[in-house]
């Protein structure tokens, strides 16, 4: 059993038109999605989230977290206060994320319920212990069914479909794979699947669990109420405890340590929440540091617009700090670093990946890095 197993037997599956509880792998009841009062662990329904598979020239956790926030309409096609990662390093360096970002309505509602663990249905079905290279075709409800596509690399791309049937050949074709390369596990029972997530949760391991710690509230704020609330009742806890220990010295070995067994895993709990708080605090701070300090981008796309010799195209611009990512396709590429060397601004411009050539367009392809130093400019 892994950690999540501490956190209780039950979860809280949020689906399209239904909000299901579900017991050691059995749907228990249907809930309303405004009453369900306090719960641990939460598995979103796809129509809660929009997935992505993304590609970073850098691997540091904290760089890639910065870089998605400063620029969340470029990754997500809705702006939203909360997503989750998941990072895979590549041996040519740099790393692939999967994505999750949660709608904004999904967000309010999960703050009002202050769960412990959110995990996107097709990132836990990437934990199943049968989930590598795998195809998956989920029959959720009469015309509501999803695809799932789990990596080698254990990254997910998933497709819901409504009212509607999709075809094997054309999720594999829209993912950018071949069909007959892959065995698809049919699920066609909603009971079924509920037995998988939770099979999944029950196993998933401790590393594998830290990418969807709920934070309290929002990426960069906490609730004071919460955290007030937490240590009341981590007090509270804590008395009840001494007073078993203390006021009952003579009661039956076994039953003290039953009691023990019962408050421990609670306190500990609690502890933890209050740990995450004092976490995602200093988070916050850290983030307004990086927010002051960001360069504005219109200065540096005029620049570029400037400086790029002619027919060259940008495909992508991606920034971390001072340093900027360019990908796209020129006639010439040493032309192009020639140019961009000749700016004071821009400094170690080098190609990171290597050149080659478009057929269609008998233009260069390419990757580069530079550090954009504003100040430079006024350096004489």
């Amino acid at each position: 059993m892994g950690p999540v197993s501490l956190l209780g037997s039950h979860f809280l599956y949020l689906g399209r038109d239904k909000t299901l509880k579900v017991r050691n792998g059995c749907i228990e009841a249907e809930a309303d999605i405004d009453d369900v009062g306090k719960t641990r662990l939460v598995v979103l329904g796809k129509n809660h989230y929009y997935e992505t598979i993304r590609s970073f020239p850098f691997t540091n956790t904290k760089e890639i977290r910065e870089a998605v926030i400063m620029d969340i309409p470029a990754y997500s096609p809705f702006d939203t206060s909360l997503f989750l990662m998941k990072k895979m390093d590549i041996p040519d360096g740099g790393c692939k994320v999967n994505l999750w970002f949660i709608h904004p309505d999904t967000v309010e509602w999960l703050n009002r319920l202050s769960p412990m663990v959110i995990i996107p249905e097709s990132g836990l079905i990437a934990l199943a212990k049968d989930s590598p290279q795998n195809l998956y075709h989920i029959q959720k409800q009469e015309k509501e069914a999803l695809w799932v596509y789990v990596g080698k690399d254990l990254l997910t791309q998933s497709m819901e479909v409504c009212d509607g049937k999709m075809e094997q050949e054309t999720f594999t074709r829209i993912i950018g794979g071949n069909a007959e390369k892959y065995v698809v596990t049919e699920i066609a029972d909603p009971q079924d699947y509920m037995e998988m997530l939770h099979g999944a949760l029950m196993n998933i391991s401790f590393n594998a669990i830290l990418p969807f710690l709920f934070p309290i509230k929002s990426l960069t704020s906490f609730n004071p109420k919460n955290l007030k609330v937490g240590l009341s009742v981590a007090a509270v806890l804590f008395l009840i405890y001494m007073a078993v220990i203390v006021i009952l010295p003579y009661s039956a070995e076994s039953g003290l340590m039953k009691a023990d067994k019962e408050i421990t895993p609670q306190v500990a709990s609690l502890m933890k929440n209050q740990l995450q708080v004092d976490a995602l605090y200093a988070r916050q701070n850290e983030l307004i540091g990086v927010l002051q300090k960001h360069i504005p981008k219109l200065p540096l796309l005029i620049l570029l617009n400037d400086v790029l010799p002619e027919n060259t195209i940008i495909f992508q611009l991606l920034t971390a700090g001072n340093t900027v990512e360019l990908k796209g396709m020129t006639p010439k590429s040493t032309a192009l670093l020639e140019a961009l060397s000749t700016r004071p601004v821009i400094q170690n411009a080098r190609y990171t990946a290597p050149i080659r050539q478009d057929q269609a367009s008998s233009r260069e392809v390419f990757t580069l890095s530079f550090v954009y130093n504003p100040a430079a400019a006024a350096t004489p």
